[in-house]
């Protein structure tokens, strides 16, 4: 499972740099997507001492999640921040505007999904609803705060076309 994982990230960054065509912003995307999974598996960890089966395979699928709509923003802001006359802090109020609200219900569609995992009698697939649901939740927190932060400390936009003067 380890090596699957390694081998999805390479590929999701590889796909990020050709979709974006910048190595920074399929960096940055990074982040995004791997916190959320980190901090969830922290927290479980805190919470109950214990990493089972189940739990394992919840940073694989809820990985795949979070990806989506690092995607989504991530194109937003490089398409916005190459308009002319665009800054980093137009590109990202705008990418937030386009992609935050179908994110933010998103998410809440499938914490709520997952949610209902939590009442099943098996074990197994309580532990799984419950950290897939904190794990997507903490991938949008990290998505709506974390993201735009970045992109404005280290997401320069592209330079408008044209001649140089």
């Amino acid at each position: 499972m380890l090596y699957g994982r390694l081998a999805g990230l390479a590929l999701i960054s590889l796909v990020m740099f050709a979709i974006l065509g910048s190595a920074r912003l399929a960096l940055i995307s990074l982040v995004p997507n791997l916190l959320p999974v980190t901090m969830a598996y922290g927290l479980w960890g805190y919470v109950y001492g214990e990493v089972n089966l189940a739990v394992a395979v919840v940073g694989s699928f809820t990985f795949g999640i979070i990806v989506d709509d690092t995607v989504h923003f991530a194109t937003k802001f490089h398409r916005y921040g190459a308009m002319p006359g665009a800054t980093p802090e137009t590109a990202v109020r705008q990418s937030l505007h386009a992609a935050g609200l179908p994110a933010v219900l998103a998410a809440m569609v499938l914490i709520s999904g997952f949610a209902v995992l939590c009442f099943s009698g098996f074990a197994v697939n309580r532990q799984m609803g419950a950290l897939a649901g904190a794990t997507i939740a903490i991938g949008l927190l990290v998505e709506l705060f974390l993201l735009p932060a970045l992109l404005l400390q280290f997401g320069r936009t592209a330079a408008p076309a044209g001649p140089a003067r």
